[in-house]
């Protein structure tokens, strides 16, 4: 069995997304590309087993203000190169949503409805980006390659499915790997949950903050449901981000095994 989460004090959801089979036979790599969430909090021990891992790219999907109040901590040896390409949401200040969230004044705000308008603009508002991310992946020099971004599980956790769709791994299999992430963070969520009580004073809903905490597969369903709306199908929206078959055979032989 292939050993996908990978247990650093300072990352919480960081993992290996090979190992599975595809019908066709051909498996997935490992120590190719890696997800995680942000890098910030990585510990000596980490930064030594980070290095280890010889990741040569670093794909950081966070916004600005994510990127300048928790700055990757990377080690100093053989640090990776990074492309900043922001899934992020301009229609949103999140410094104004945690303001009032810790002052007890965000009413009825549905973090739920949230989330779910947040993985349709991915797809509607990001695939400049996302065609940007399958180039990278298109050079064999860029290898082994981490995607990551606050929390490891919604932003990164679509791109994560692109790749996995591409690659043509069943649907089925790339819903249990996203929702991985609800079992990695479950400790962190609620942990995190409790601080939010203590340091609002109590005034901040946590049950109504849980939802943004949270993985739930609807979350990635209503990505799929956007492509298939917008686009007609997964794949259709594939060659709309340049993956043409072609394109996803080039990804394969980078990132499979053959039979």
């Amino acid at each position: 069995m292939t050993r996908r989460h990978i247990k650093l004090k300072g990352a919480h959801n960081f993992r290996d997304i090979g190992g599975y089979t595809l019908d066709s036979g051909k498996r997935i790599k490992t120590r190719m590309i890696f997800r995680s969430d942000r890098l910030s909090k990585l510990t000596t021990s980490d930064l030594r087993y980070f290095e280890a891992l010889n990741i040569k790219l670093i794909i950081d999907l966070r916004d600005d203000y994510e990127r300048h109040s928790d700055p990757s901590r990377l080690p100093q040896n053989n640090t990776p190169t990074t492309k900043v390409l922001s899934l992020h949401n301009n229609r949103m200040d999140i410094r104004t949503l945690k303001q009032q969230l810790f002052a007890g004044k965000l009413g009825q705000f549905d973090f739920h409805e949230f989330l779910l308008s947040e993985y349709r603009h991915y797809i509607t508002q990001h695939d400049n980006e996302l065609k940007k991310i399958f180039t990278l992946l298109l050079d064999p020099g860029r290898y082994p390659v981490l995607i990551h971004c606050n929390g490891g599980k919604d932003r990164t956790g679509t791109v994560t499915a692109l790749i996995h769709y591409a690659l043509g791994l069943r649907k089925e299999t790339i819903f249990d790997d996203y929702m991985l992430s609800g079992d990695n963070l479950k400790r962190l969520v609620k942990k995190t949950l409790i601080q939010v009580k203590l340091f609002s004073l109590f005034r901040a809903n946590t049950r109504q903050l849980k939802p943004l905490m949270e993985t739930h597969p609807e979350y990635l369903q209503e990505a799929i449901n956007t492509m298939e709306r917008n686009f007609g199908s997964i794949d259709a929206y594939l060659n709309h981000l340049g993956m043409h078959q072609y394109g996803r055979k080039q990804l394969c032989d980078i990132l499979c095994h053959q039979p």
